[in-house]
């Protein structure tokens, strides 16, 4: 006999779904009643598990920064100079612009709900303060190495390079052409010299 609040399903998988809902079409676009399912679980089990929808929304979007937002400075990993590091990372923003339509589910947020709530933007600005620091990092690193000028501002370029991330993420969402992914990518690696 099962125990009350026994769970049959996993909390990760159920997650996942509503995350790709989310990601898909957005906060506001999204219904309770899609959310049930699309996870597949009971809407008594969703309030009971994740609370409210605000709530699941904020827990998929930490789930996306912990795995997919990982993306964004995955090739900043030590292998090689400093400055091939940035230019795999250019690659793979321009890779993922390219083959994600739905764009990037934080940047979405950040179009959608930043200014209208205090704790997701929190959310966001943190998210984007990790990703500058990272290239912060990276950056310095490079300059002591010789590998980009001394005089680089490596605190206002990473700031700039986010900047054009958050850019070319929103692209994403109108099916851009590879010539124009290519064109931001450029505009990135200018910021180096």
């Amino acid at each position: 006999m099962p125990v009350k609040g026994d769970k049959k399903f996993d909390e990760n998988e159920v997650l996942e779904r509503a995350m790709k809902l989310f990601w898909k079409q957005g906060y506001e676009a999204t219904g309770t009643t899609q959310l049930v399912k699309e996870m597949g679980i009971g809407r008594q089990s969703v309030y009971d598990t994740f609370g409210s929808k605000r709530d699941l929304f904020i827990k998929s979007m930490r789930l996306y920064a912990r795995t997919n937002g990982g993306l964004l400075t995955s090739q900043l990993d030590g292998n090689g100079s400093h400055v091939e590091q940035l230019n795999r990372q250019f690659g793979l923003w321009g890779e993922f612009a390219l083959n994600h339509e739905e764009g990037c589910m934080l940047v979405n947020t950040l179009a959608e709900l930043a200014g209208r709530d205090e704790e997701i933007q929190n959310i966001l600005v943190m998210h984007n303060a990790r990703v500058e620091k990272r290239l912060v990092e990276t950056l310095e690193l490079a300059k002591e190495n010789n590998e980009l000028s001394a005089n680089l501002d490596a605190e206002q370029t990473a700031v700039s390079l986010v900047a054009l991330l958050n850019g070319l993420f929103l692209l994403s969402k109108t099916k851009p052409s590879k010539v124009m992914v290519e064109g931001v990518i450029s505009s990135a690696k200018k910021l180096l010299d």
